[in-house]
């Protein structure tokens, strides 16, 4: 039977939700702080910071602020990334890739690799990608996955527990910007008839509109994805 649990949290500089799935909960986090502004633009947080540490069941779910790279490649974009916490085989990934990809993919590494360490798991081992772009190799028996948007990456990594009891198969995650706007003409591609008739009459205030509702669903929909089809 599936559980589903709802945390809320403040995290400084970002509106964001989180999305995470397994094969037997799924939880929604929610931040409620505005992104800064100073003199009309956006106020850059600590790059690769961890943004927050989240227990979930079996594991833990890691977040890092990613530097407010262009919203287009700009070939004189030049990313610092946090190169001490990646492997070899990931710096040597990050060479065929675009600076923006460049400062997603380290973000999510660092955050997988932040994620295991709180689990006490061992983090030597490159988390590279396997053709579906999901983490591909992980120490044995740790399921993993990575999301990122706009100012944060983040990582969930879960383990079967010691007691033996019931533990998920595979998990997802999926973190997006709250400020991100979706045309409510894709519902019907995403969403079951059902659920497009209570789309946006949640009471909850952190999906104040109908775009934001659907924006929910969407993210839940892609973790729920992302354990389904690992």
């Amino acid at each position: 039977r599936r559980r589903r649990t709802s945390i809320a949290a403040s995290l400084p500089h970002l509106r964001s939700h989180l999305y995470m799935c397994s094969s037997d909960a799924s939880a929604t986090l929610s931040s409620s702080s505005a992104s800064a502004a100073k003199n009309g633009s956006e106020e850059e947080p600590t790059p690769f910071a961890t943004a927050f540490e989240l227990p979930v069941d079996h594991g833990m779910c890691v977040a890092v602020t990613l530097p407010l790279y262009p919203c287009k490649d700009d070939d004189d974009y030049c990313p610092t990334l946090p190169l001490y916490e990646l492997h070899d085989q990931e710096c040597h990934a990050l060479e065929s890739m675009l600076p923006v990809r460049q400062v997603q993919f380290a973000g999510g590494r660092a955050a997988m690799r932040r994620a295991l360490t709180a689990l006490g798991v061992d983090a030597s081992e490159p988390v590279l990608r396997s053709s579906s772009g999901a983490p591909h190799i992980m120490p044995d028996g740790v399921m993993g996955s990575i999301s990122h948007t706009r100012g944060l990456a983040t990582a969930i990594a879960c383990r079967p527990p010691s007691d033996g009891a019931a533990t998920p198969s595979a998990v997802g995650v999926d973190v997006e910007s709250s400020s991100r706007e979706l045309s409510l003409r894709i519902a019907k591609r995403v969403l079951h008839e059902a659920e497009r008739q209570t789309l946006g009459t949640s009471p909850s205030p952190a999906v104040p509109t109908p775009a934001a509702d659907l924006l929910l669903r969407c993210s839940l929909k892609e973790a729920l994805y992302k354990a389904l089809h690992p």
